[in-house]
């Protein structure tokens, strides 16, 4: 639902295009940074039901805490 409301997740531009075609992809010092925050964001939520919502499971949204 998220992704369908809000477009795709991606933390940086550059990784909208797959593969990705920026011209500084094999020098990017923080791709894989990037990387690392969209799997992280992606699992999150993937985690998350609309049920889970609607029941406002406020423990199990807590995730990292």
């Amino acid at each position: 639902i998220l992704v369908s409301a809000e477009g795709n997740l991606y933390p940086v531009s550059c990784m909208e295009n797959n593969p990705n075609v920026c011209e500084r992809v094999g020098e990017c010092l923080t791709l894989p940074i990037w990387e690392g925050l969209y799997d992280v964001i992606s699992q999150y939520l993937k985690n998350i039901t609309l049920q889970d919502i609607l029941n406002n499971k406020k423990n199990e949204l807590e995730y990292f805490i």
